[in-house]
């Protein structure tokens, strides 16, 4: 492969991952306006039912962020010897990335859930 041609399918994998993780702050986020805007008047069912919904929706974006993370990491430790700008630019990156975004999407799961349940709560 050229250079030219490895730093585009990082890129083009770095734009993938970023689009999976869009979509999961997209739901989150929408999940988190239900909670409050709503939380405290929906009845048990609804709540289970947006929360089971919810919960089934997060692997996707999480299993998919991590593939394109894994890839970008495959890309840079396979030419990244060959490639200078391969290797300078994404080094850090292609490390730490394939544990970092699976990790932030799950907290942010984690902490969407725990809002919708302290919202209930609340007197």
């Amino acid at each position: 492969m050229t250079e030219y041609e490895v730093l585009d399918l990082i890129s083009t994998h770095r734009t993938e991952g970023g689009f999976h993780v869009m979509n999961f702050a997209a739901a989150m986020f929408g999940y988190l306006a239900a909670a409050y805007f709503v939380g405290r008047k929906l009845s048990n069912i609804q709540t289970i039912a947006i929360t089971f919904l919810f919960c089934l929706f997060v692997p996707g974006p999480m299993a998919a962020g991590h593939e394109a993370a894994l890839s970008i990491a495959f890309l840079v430790n396979t030419y990244g010897s060959e490639f200078e700008s391969v290797r300078s630019s994404t080094k850090a990156l292609a490390t730490i990335a394939p544990l970092v975004v699976p990790s932030t999407i799950f907290a942010g799961w984690v902490v969407s859930v725990l809002f919708m349940w302290q919202i209930r709560k609340q007197p």
